[in-house]
């Protein structure tokens, strides 16, 4: 495992199917000390889940409070979810209270291989299918929100140790 003298917190943001997930989880076990927390894996917490505000916020305040606890106990965290611009806003203030450092990275891929990925995870993992208008919903929720200072990682065109070597000489681990 690689390691880091300095705390830190990277943010990926992108579409569903863009890779998110895998990628984090893939980061996470190449750096010591990190946790990996997702919004997605919180909505798996509550029975019946539904896309609605109010679950939508338990969903992103738990990630919050989740993040804060694991910097107080020098664990640093990969997030991952589609956000907005004020839920990245919140986190980098997290970061900022901690004096740490904050990276975010959009991950991306075509349509057409989100779409794939979407229907190989629901088949793999048993879930209901993702409605076509929900995923177009996620995607322009994505697309309308600006962050500064992101990189953009193409997970179609790139492999994912090619862009965990990216997020790696950005954190000039040992």
């Amino acid at each position: 495992m690689l390691k880091r003298n300095k705390l830190f917190m990277i943010i990926i943001i992108g579409p569903p199917g863009a890779g998110k997930t895998t990628f984090a989880e893939f980061l996470k076990n190449q750096l010591s000390y990190t946790a990996h927390v997702a919004s997605d894996n919180i909505k798996r917490f509550i029975s019946e889940f539904r896309e609605v505000h109010s679950h939508n916020k338990v969903s992103r305040n738990v990630v919050n409070a989740m993040t804060d606890e694991y910097l107080k106990n020098n664990i640093s965290v990969i997030v991952d979810q589609n956000m907005e611009t004020e839920e990245v806003q919140n986190l980098k203030n997290i970061a900022d209270k901690h004096k740490i450092d904050f990276f975010i990275y959009r991950v991306e891929a075509h349509t057409n291989i989100r779409e794939k990925r979407i229907l190989e995870r629901t088949k793999k993992y048993n879930k209901p299918m993702m409605s076509k208008e929900t995923m177009d919903k996620l995607l322009k929720r994505y697309e309308k929100n600006t962050y500064t200072g992101n990189i953009v990682l193409d997970s179609e065109k790139l492999s994912i140790e090619e862009m965990a070597n990216i997020i790696l000489k950005d954190l000039k681990v040992t």
